[in-house]
């Protein structure tokens, strides 16, 4: 005899997504893309583990290095500011893509999460004000809100108390010595002074690597860096025993080298066939996570153990 499956109710289901990022962050997946299919991963858990704990003011410094395609926009920029601002709906947020057309697309899709009806199920309380509600810059009533930049752009006037950087940095830039420095510099000099508290402020970097002098370098090699740095190559260069909390309780997976970051989804064999389709610069870069000097041989990275 079968047993019928037990449907959460909308009260439990709403609890659980208030209190755990990474079924929120598949349930905002689910509305952009109802018709594509999500394959789970351990790589999702941890990118959630580690946003959960900036949410609680236990990170302050987050930098994540991944390949293209990982939902990297959709964790970070999108599911995850939705759920800052459900928590905290009188909390600014700024958010820097390399271009206003990239950062205004997530922040439609952000605004276009926090306007539906399950989304003020789980957050009654965060609502959109009806008199500032345009996607690039909108407020909630309680007034805190998400405002859109691009790289280069004046963000003066305007304090945030989380800032997120998606892609500061156009791959084909990335040869173009003015154009990094000024992206470097534009993080310095203007971005990083809008934290309205420089000490519990958050700043929140994802992107791929593309140099070693590309703003997620340009951090990590300041004297004295404080980001914790989640490195995720799409083919592992070392055993690594990686832990994270979920749900239901901490969680270890071993990742051994020469395997795959997300099998299910880029296996082994199409990353083989991606990196005869690119210059191997390029490969060692956006996908393993390594730069390669200009004219030079690899430099061996800096691994981050996550079993300490």
């Amino acid at each position: 005899m079968s047993v019928p499956m037990k449907v959460p109710s909308t009260e439990k289901m709403a609890a659980l997504l208030r209190q755990d990022y990474y079924s929120f962050a598949i349930r905002c997946f689910f509305h952009l893309h109802p018709q594509t299919k999500f394959f789970t991963n351990w790589h999702l858990h941890l990118m959630a583990s580690q946003l959960s704990e900036v949410k609680a003011g236990e990170i302050t410094r987050l930098l994540i290095n991944l390949p293209p395609r990982n939902l990297k926009s959709v964790w970070v920029s999108v599911a995850f500011v939705a759920w800052y601002l459900g928590h905290y709906p009188w909390k600014k947020v700024i958010t820097a893509s390399y271009g206003l057309e990239l950062a205004e697309k997530h922040a439609r899709d952000c605004l276009a999460i926090m306007q539906s009806p399950w989304y003020q199920t789980v957050f009654p309380n965060t609502k959109i004000s009806p008199t500032h509600f345009a996607a690039h810059d909108f407020l909630t009533t309680q007034f805190g809100g998400r405002r859109a930049a691009s790289t280069g752009s004046g963000v003066t006037g305007h304090g945030a108390d989380l800032i997120i950087v998606d892609d500061p940095l156009r791959s084909e830039d990335v040869y173009s010595e003015k154009i990094r420095h000024g992206a470097n510099d534009w993080l310095d000099r203007t971005l990083l002074t809008r934290l309205n508290d420089k000490e519990l402020g958050a700043i929140v970097m994802v992107m791929q690597r593309l140099h070693l002098d590309d703003p997620a370098g340009y951090v990590l090699q300041k004297e004295g860096s404080q980001w914790q740095h989640l490195n995720l190559p799409a083919i592992a260069q070392e055993d690594q025993t990686i832990r994270f909390n979920t749900i239901f309780g901490p969680q270890e997976i071993f990742w051994s080298a020469g395997t795959a970051l997300h099998e299910a989804r880029e296996s082994l064999s199409l990353l083989r066939q991606i990196e005869k389709d690119m210059t191997p610069n390029e490969f060692s870069g956006q996908y393993l996570q390594l730069p390669v000097p200009v004219g030079g041989g690899l430099i061996k990275a800096l691994w981050v153990r996550f079993d300490v």
